[in-house]
């Protein structure tokens, strides 16, 4: 008798428990969806704003067949704005991933670029480009993004099995000497 009371017991608590996780997943999900559509919007609004004044019409037409509006229309969209607005998405999303992963790494909810040093290692990385004056825009982004590359690799190799705390603490010895650079 007191092993059927604590099946049932468990079985019930199985139930709560796997309600509460779908309600849960539910929740996220309509999170999801809200921000999608929240990007979606503010795609609109960059295509629809500014001194063009194009309507959801032309925008939509313009989009759909190119070839149907004039020239100018097609630069504005093809040209200008949807590279820019997809670019900015791109970026903030890889930003919104990078800053999540620091944090999970880290194990720190307060964990930012300057914890580690990259900020002040694309500084040093800018600064150096900039020093030498044969890179082209383009080439001093490559530069910035090798520093951090080699600060991120250096504090990975030394945090190795150690915890996360010693890999922060070996990053902003890695920013102080990234800082010094930049005051040569």
């Amino acid at each position: 008798m007191t092993t059927e009371t604590s099946l049932l017991a468990g079985e019930e608590t199985l139930h709560h428990t796997m309600q509460n996780y779908h309600q849960v997943l539910r929740r996220r999900l309509i999170w999801i969806g809200v921000l999608l559509l929240a990007i979606l919007a503010s795609l609109i609004l960059d295509f629809t704003l500014g001194p063009a004044g194009l309507s959801l019409e032309t925008l939509w037409n313009t989009l759909l067949s190119p070839e149907s509006v004039d020239a100018g229309t097609r630069v504005i969209v093809w040209d200008i704005r949807l590279p820019y607005a997809l670019m900015a998405l791109v970026v903030g999303l890889s930003l919104g991933l990078a800053g999540a992963e620091m944090q999970t790494i880290l194990n720190n909810p307060l964990a930012s670029p300057f914890t580690l040093g990259v900020s002040s290692a694309a500084a040093f990385g800018a600064a150096l480009a900039i020093i030498r004056r044969g890179y082209s825009r383009h080439s001093r982004s490559v530069v910035n993004f090798c520093q951090c590359l080699c600060l991120c690799s250096v504090c990975r190799a030394d945090a190795g099995c150690r915890d996360p705390l010693d890999s922060g603490l070996f990053g902003g010895r890695g920013a102080v000497r990234y800082r010094a650079g930049l005051h040569l």
